[in-house]
């Protein structure tokens, strides 16, 4: 089984096991993995994750607070997805896109399935007909976070910056 694949699973299982519904209640999801969440004010968006291999009570997102919503949401659930998936002994920093190493890649797809899960996606593209911004907003993600699961589960989309 594909890494990648793996993360998805995790995802799915985690949802699962703790009775998760969309849109996923991270503050809750956190509180579940014994993860505290400090929101900060720095420069720049985005997170790190704290965890303490040796003292499992000591895990911390820190998370700027400058950012949107849709922004904060997948920040905090890419760095609940590196504890998820055992992301433990990894110095965790920011890449280039391009330049990406596959775990980060994979806590992007664990992150994902975390907010927009498979499952739920086909669901909710029914109800809203493929519309991207009734979709983003049930979801609570960004656009750009939406139309790459339609993408990736090839459903046709409409309404949104990205057609």
């Amino acid at each position: 089984m594909s890494i990648f694949k793996r993360a998805e699973i995790t995802a799915r299982k985690f949802l699962k096991m703790n009775n998760l519904t969309t849109p996923i209640d991270l503050e809750k999801a956190a509180q579940i993995l014994g993860v505290k969440i400090a929101y900060v004010s720095f420069e720049g968006q985005g997170a790190l994750v704290y965890n303490d291999n040796f003292n499992s009570d000591k895990k911390l997102i820190i998370v700027s607070a400058n950012q949107t919503r849709e922004q904060l949401r997948f920040n905090i659930a890419h760095e609940l997805a590196h504890i998820l998936l055992k992301h433990c002994n990894t110095i965790l920093q920011t890449h280039p896109e391009e330049d990406k190493p596959n775990y980060e890649k994979e806590a992007n797809i664990c992150a994902s399935e975390l907010l927009i899960p498979r499952n739920k996606v086909k669901q909710a593209f029914y109800k809203y007909s493929g519309d991207i911004k009734k979709l983003k907003n049930h979801f609570q993600v960004s656009e750009q976070a939406m139309v790459t699961k339609m993408e990736i589960l090839n459903l046709p989309y409409e309404n949104t910056f990205y057609n």
